[in-house]
């Protein structure tokens, strides 16, 4: 029952699956390049820079997504629900005990079932 936002076991699992993969792949190459001192470097870089992009962009993408999509759907539901009511006029009949307020009206985007 966590929210969207704050599951991200799915995406650490995934990243711990390319930094295995790159292990696999890495090592054996870094042993064949380690004769010569430029390829050795490049493959190391390599494996770094993957597996370092691969954590950040696994854990920061999706919820860059998620509010990108939150903000989306709140630009598209309009803006926030609010009553305006105009032209009231009070008008004190003496013979009735209370105040009469005549030619309200309510504009809203609430259903009459929501507003009782």
């Amino acid at each position: 029952n966590i929210s969207i936002e704050f599951a991200e076991s799915d995406y650490i699992f995934k990243s711990m699956v390319i930094f295995l993969l790159m292990s696999f792949i890495g090592i054996p190459v870094l042993v064949l390049a380690q004769d010569n001192p430029d390829a050795y470097f490049f493959v190391f870089a390599g494996i770094i820079f993957v597996t370092s992009c691969s954590v950040l962009l696994l854990i920061f993408v999706p919820k860059l997504a998620f509010l990108k999509k939150a903000k989306r759907k709140k630009k598209n539901h309009g803006p926030e629900r609010r009553v305006t009511v105009t032209g009231m006029r009070e008008t004190n009949d003496s013979s009735m005990d209370d105040m009469t307020v005549d030619g309200l009206k309510i504009l809203t985007t609430k259903t009459p079932e929501e507003l009782v």
